[in-house]
């Protein structure tokens, strides 16, 4: 089950960054959440992004003409599982975490709700 998630990653949060153009989505320039990609043009997008634009451009993806769904690449969840983020409730919470570790924290982090 998909984990509802709100919190942007914005790429200060991240520590070690390769390549920032593999990470980041074109849509609301931070790092993904629940990437998917265009079957097209095989751009990425967060999952939340791209559902919202398709609302006022039905059916046609920011990229090329037309959007079809796709799981993300294995590149593109192997980039990902290798990046190390600050919690988003940093500097409160001192937690680094690897992006794969980083929702499930969040959603129980003990500043979650405080601040």
């Amino acid at each position: 089950m998909e984990q509802k998630y709100n919190n942007p990653i914005d790429i200060e949060r991240v520590k070690n960054v390769d390549d920032y153009e593999i990470i980041i989505c074109s849509i609301c320039n931070k790092v993904y959440i629940h990437p998917v990609r265009c079957a097209n043009c095989d751009y990425h997008f967060c999952k939340n992004c791209i559902e919202n634009y398709l609302v006022y451009n039905p059916g046609k993806c920011p990229r090329c003409i037309f959007f079809v769904m796709k799981h993300p690449s294995p590149v593109q969840n192997k980039a990902l599982s290798r990046l190390e983020i600050h919690c988003f409730y940093y500097p409160n919470c001192t937690e680094i975490l690897q992006y794969d570790f980083l929702l499930k924290h969040e959603e129980k982090c003990i500043f979650n709700g405080i601040l």
